[in-house]
């Protein structure tokens, strides 16, 4: 479905499907596909995800993009950065709730694991109470972490090709600007985000999170943003060893 909606977004977007964002990126409730609450059901979540995923692909890397015409690019590209005010700040939102869910799953699941500790007995010695406890809380944890890695798989795209705004968390009061200025910024700063994120294994979200960082530091990011990034890796990695050996 995701593949047949990024085709049909390619081929009309925005000059015929102009509701596309709302229809992709608006709750169930509102007539759109988006999920009214992922946590019991991410499948009209992941679909939007790997739509733009795809669309993104498609308009911006070589390999993907010699069935369509240069115009065309062009124009869904420009389309997608006048709708990004409406998904950035979704896609962020859902990131911080699912990282919000992963993180308190895996505090439960470290209390659970001390408490046997204390009471010298493993995990292989759980009763069946605790052993349906625990096992619930891995699974809440896995699907949370598993949503953060699909929107960090389009956000890697993102970081490849698309206005570095998009990810570092900065606008411009003029929409022709292509220089933003560092002293704005909104609530959709990813980049930290992923600074955050690297402390996290679970579905790769650390590898996914570096190799977004990677993508970033590789395009021609401006003095402030470099140094901003320089000086926010050390404690991030610091941060992130630490998590490593509380595991």
């Amino acid at each position: 479905l995701a593949a047949f909606l990024s085709d049909v977004a390619i081929r009309d977007f925005p000059q015929r499907w102009t509701n596309f964002g709302n229809e992709i990126f608006s709750a169930v409730s509102n007539g759109g596909l988006w999920s009214d609450d992922p946590v019991s059901d991410d499948t009209g979540v992941r679909i939007g995800l790997e739509c733009l995923k795809i669309i993104t692909e498609d308009c911006t890397d070589s390999d993907f993009n010699a069935r369509i015409s240069t115009t065309r690019r062009n124009d869904v590209l420009i389309g997608l950065n006048e709708i990004s005010p409406q998904i950035l700040p979704l896609l962020f939102a859902l990131l911080s709730s699912q990282y919000g869910i992963v993180a308190n799953a895996n505090n439960t699941l470290q209390e659970m694991q001390a408490y046997l500790t204390n009471n010298n007995r493993s995990t292989d010695q759980m009763t069946s109470q605790e052993q349906v406890l625990y096992d619930a809380q891995c699974t809440t944890r896995d699907k949370a972490a598993g949503l953060c890695a699909a929107i960090l798989t389009t956000c890697e795209k993102f970081c490849q090709s698309l206005p570095l705004e998009w990810m570092l968390g900065t606008f411009s009061s003029n929409p022709d600007s292509t220089n933003p200025s560092p002293d704005v910024e909104n609530k959709t700063d990813f980049v930290s985000a992923m600074l955050h994120l690297l402390r996290e294994p679970s579905h790769d979200i650390n590898i996914l999170s570096i190799s977004c960082l990677r993508h970033l530091a590789c395009r021609k990011l401006d003095e402030h943003q470099w140094i901003k990034l320089l000086q926010s890796l050390p404690q991030a990695v610091a941060e992130a060893e630490t998590a490593q050996c509380q595991l």
